[in-house]
């Protein structure tokens, strides 16, 4: 399927915590965003990035110059929602050519009020992430002072986003599974990838709130007990470390991305940000 789009020109802007501004022009939706800058080396998967919660609040920087080519489909989410906050191109294609496609990126992300920003040098703008560190950022469609503007981009908090990604009552991935085989999910904003994998491998998937008691788990009496991955600070999330801490000895347990982190905490080892992370498909290894 090949989906058309009209050019979007209306103005919008990139404005870095440092006092940068990026001019560029608005896809997506119209208005303002604030977040954590990164950048993602991938030359796909912007789906999957813009529907994974672990990116909750995130503004990402595609490395790859051309962005939107193969639309969207309704195999590549990574969860019911949209998380990202915003999404920098160099450039995006208005023409969206994939069989599988039912809308174009665009349009997705104006239903999941998402905002875009295209026309920006964006191998400049990973240069600067990778020399300077992570930035807190904010994309604009709006003329507004850019004094007050850099002053609530410093405000935005991007430690405890965990709130927002995690559900609030447990709930199960496979009901009508028959295994016997429990896995019980602590939900730190995972995605269906996760799940899917525990459910392929044979296990009843049961997802619980990252604001359960570690007694409630146990009383389920799963095989293992998994900690998602997700977003924020690990930290910072004392009560989630505390949680891991009592149910490590009395149940196989496994953690994957914050949650791995978490995990290692309560084992004892110390945890700091990275200068920027590693975000897409290739991850450096020594």
């Amino acid at each position: 399927m090949v989906l058309l789009e009209g050019q979007n020109m209306k103005e919008a802007m990139l404005v870095l915590e440092n006092g940068q501004v990026f001019k560029g022009l608005s896809f997506g939706a119209e208005g303002e965003c604030f977040g954590e800058v990164i950048f993602n080396t991938n030359m796909m998967g912007y789906q999957e990035l813009i529907t994974e919660p672990a990116y909750c609040d995130n503004i990402i920087v595609m490395a790859y110059p051309l962005i939107g080519n193969y639309g969207v489909n309704k195999i590549d989410m990574n969860s019911a929602g949209a998380y990202l906050s915003g999404l920098v191109v160099e450039e995006y294609s208005k023409i969206a050519s994939n069989w599988l496609a039912y809308d174009n990126l665009s349009n997705f992300m104006k239903r999941h009020k998402i905002i875009g920003i295209e026309d920006i040098d964006t191998r400049y703008l990973v240069r600067l992430i990778r020399n300077s560190g992570t930035l807190k950022g904010a994309i604009t469609t709006k003329k507004q002072d850019i004094k007050s503007l850099i002053k609530r981009i410093k405000d935005k908090d991007v430690d405890s986003l965990i709130d927002k990604v995690s559900c609030k009552k447990t709930y199960s991935w496979n009901e009508r599974s028959e295994s016997e085989r429990l896995a019980v999910v602590v939900d730190l904003g995972t995605n269906f990838t996760l799940l899917n994998w525990l459910a392929d491998n044979k296990f009843r998937v049961k997802v619980v709130p990252y604001t359960i008691d570690y007694k409630k788990i146990l009383a389920m009496k799963p095989e293992i007990v998994v900690f998602s991955n997700g977003c924020g600070n690990p930290t910072k999330y004392k009560s989630i470390i505390n949680m891991a801490e009592e149910i490590i000895g009395k149940k196989p347990i496994f953690g994957f991305g914050l949650g791995g982190i978490i995990l290692g905490i309560a084992l004892g080892a110390r945890a700091y940000k990275m200068k920027y992370g590693h975000h897409g498909s290739n991850y450096p290894v020594r």
